[in-house]
């Protein structure tokens, strides 16, 4: 009796398990908007009851920025004879919690989140603790992994072309004059693109094809973009194109 009593002493556990499924918004992309429902459940593998549940959750992007959970964690069931200030041997405690993915978090990669809950055993203080684990062994790591839920790549690409014109001095708009035309590509979804050209279609009134008096050549862009390839991160890349066109006396007819 005095070995069992000593053994149910020394084997103090808990196995704390998160998993997650996601609600889409519709678009059938795991993306923004999209609700992420975390269940955490909580088991005494040990032999003692424990008191004083507490668990710590932290939630992050694919870059490791810090996120908040929209709601929760809370508790949802519990076994007989455990409640959210004491768990049971053999018991288990069941709690939910949601993140609603923001624009920012599904431009990175992934939502990473882990929970780490403690316990105290009689007499004791927080001395019984564990980190979770996403309950699938079969991604080859049995204990302590995170809970990731993947970010569906969605690309997306926005183009705008405006026009000014300068004036040869004449104060018509006509022979002459210079149309400047900007270029701005913008990458709106949240996966890098690459290999970006651009190809010009210019024609007069009557549709007749006109050619470019230069360019379109690349002027410069942000956030760590370049000719040819706009990343994605938390805000959309800018990459412009600026064009320079000398109207041809053929395309507009002289001022009457």
């Amino acid at each position: 009796m005095t070995i069992q009593l000593f053994w149910l002493l020394l084997n103090l556990e808990i196995e704390a398990t998160k998993t997650a499924a996601v609600i889409d918004n519709g678009d059938g992309n795991t993306g923004a908007g999209d609700i992420i429902v975390y269940t955490i459940t909580v088991e005494n593998t040990g032999g003692i009851t424990l008191s004083n549940i507490s668990l710590s959750d932290v939630l992050t992007d694919g870059d490791g920025g810090n996120l908040s959970l929209t709601s929760g964690p809370s508790l949802t069931n519990a076994t007989t004879g455990s409640s959210a200030a004491t768990l049971q041997a053999t018991g288990v405690l069941t709690y939910t919690a949601t993140y609603t993915i923001s624009n920012a978090a599904a431009n990175t990669p992934s939502i990473n989140n882990r929970v780490t809950v403690t316990a105290s055993s009689p007499g004791n203080n927080n001395n019984v603790t564990d980190i979770s684990d996403n309950g699938n062994d079969g991604d080859g790591n049995t204990e302590d992994d995170q809970t990731v839920v993947t970010i569906d790549p969605v690309p997306v690409l926005e183009v705008t072309k405006t026009a000014s014109v300068t004036d040869n001095g004449d104060g018509y708009t006509g022979p002459g004059d210079v149309i400047n035309y900007v270029i701005t590509v913008e990458n709106k979804g949240n996966v890098t693109l690459s290999s970006l050209t651009v190809t010009d279609s210019l024609t007069d009134g009557n549709g007749d094809s006109l050619v470019m008096s230069n360019g379109p050549y690349f002027s410069g862009s942000d956030q760590g973009s370049g000719l040819g390839v706009i990343i994605s991160r938390r805000n959309s890349q800018l990459t412009k194109l600026i064009i320079l066109f000398l109207l041809p006396l053929v395309a507009l007819k002289s001022p009457t």
